[in-house]
């Protein structure tokens, strides 16, 4: 499994500029990871880099084919560093995105 933050979009600046929300805060929102799936529906450690535990939802706004990315129901649990996916397909490659959860 390979991760890599990516930076955040124009379209998350741009809503940054129109609620008035500085980059450092945007950072704050959420965290995008690069995550490699290996074998299918195995549990993969993502290390979100959030410092807290995020908001049990993520979204998947990359996949290079197709495949389900899904939650590890019963295994290991989030914590401050790492969340925990599987995906029901072979190789897949997505970027994920993590919230900070609600204050």
């Amino acid at each position: 499994m390979t991760y890599v933050p990516t930076p955040s979009s124009p379209g998350n600046y741009n809503r940054s500029l129109e609620h008035n929300i500085s980059r450092l805060d945007e950072h704050r929102i959420g965290q995008e990871v690069l995550v490699q799936f290996g074998a299918a529906d195995t549990e993969v450690e993502i290390p979100h880099g959030l410092g807290v535990i995020p908001r049990k939802r993520w979204v998947v706004t990359y996949k290079d084919i197709a495949g389900i990315v899904y939650d590890s129901a019963g295994g290991t649990a989030w914590d401050a560093t790492n969340a925990y996916l599987k995906c029901d397909t072979l190789n897949l490659k997505a970027v994920v995105r993590f919230e900070l959860p609600d204050k």
